[in-house]
């Protein structure tokens, strides 16, 4: 058994990476089969203690010396690689030297997984900023964008700080309200103007970082599809805050989160707040 077979099993996860970056490519290749073999012997004893010990080892040795960005992606998503705790800028560093288009495509790839894949989403974002190649606008991406612009506090400020400086506003809006079960979501903070999406997509409308016709056509339409699938957007709202699948269906939701951003934008409630 080879030095990296042995580390990887004894779950020395640090010595993993530091042989790993000393390997060619072709030396990280030779080692796949054995890496499947010790995957295919662990699932039967994952829970147990050589499972325990191993998994995070072979997660980032499995990812490295593959080659092709299909096989990279089953990898990071596969539902017994889910558990290892890893670090997505470890991954993005080790992968970092592959070139830009393949980068770009395990980030397409990845962001194509359904959101039970739990794929990291600031591994995708990583991707998608080391490759400068479009920005995926599936479910499990989106999703992904809405709980980091929530969560990370690390950027600072308010959720309409947080709007203004992402280089993906326009693309990312655009795909929110086509994204099914979301609207609940952006009801929930309504009341939090500049750090609640409706107030806050209404108000970079109003500064002109996103265009204010395309926001209003697309949020109509999303609200017509909802009068047809749930409460109707323009009836009363109700006293309480709405549930995250308020209004029954993923559609209706999302059309009544769209009917009440069309009125904030196009009611020219939403006025330009200075930056801080």
């Amino acid at each position: 058994m080879s030095e990296l077979m042995d580390t990887v099993r004894a779950g020395h996860k640090g010595q993993t990476v530091r042989l790993l970056d000393t390997m060619t490519d072709a030396e990280r290749r030779a080692h796949m089969p054995e890496l499947k073999a010790l995957r295919k012997e662990l699932r039967a004893t994952r829970w147990d203690a050589p499972g325990r010990r191993a998994y995070p080892s072979l997660y980032v040795a499995g990812i490295v010396c593959q080659t092709g960005a299909s096989a990279v992606a089953a990898w990071i998503a596969a539902s017994d690689m889910r558990w290892p705790s890893t670090s997505p800028a470890l991954l993005l560093r080790l992968l970092g030297d592959r070139p830009a288009e393949w980068l770009g495509d395990l980030a397409q790839r990845l962001a194509q997984r359904p959101v039970s894949s739990g794929v990291s989403y600031p591994l995708m974002s990583g991707l998608v900023r080391l490759a400068g190649c479009p920005v995926p606008t599936t479910e499990a991406y989106v999703r992904g964008w809405v709980d980091d612009l929530e969560v990370n506090r690390e950027r600072g400020g308010t959720l309409l700080d947080r709007l203004r400086s992402d280089p993906h506003l326009e693309p990312m809006a655009g795909a929110l309200f086509e994204t099914n079960d979301i609207g609940g979501r952006l009801i929930w903070s309504a009341d939090k103007g500049p750090d609640g999406w409706i107030g806050a997509l209404a108000l970079v409308c109003a500064e002109g970082r996103l265009d204010r016709k395309v926001v209003v056509e697309r949020v109509c339409g999303t609200a017509a599809a909802g009068r047809h699938h749930g409460r109707q957007p323009g009836l009363p709202e109700p006293a309480h805050r709405p549930r995250p699948h308020a209004g029954g269906t993923p559609r209706a939701g999302r059309g009544l989160a769209g009917a009440r951003l069309g009125r904030a934008v196009d009611g020219g409630r939403a006025r330009p707040v200075r930056p801080r």
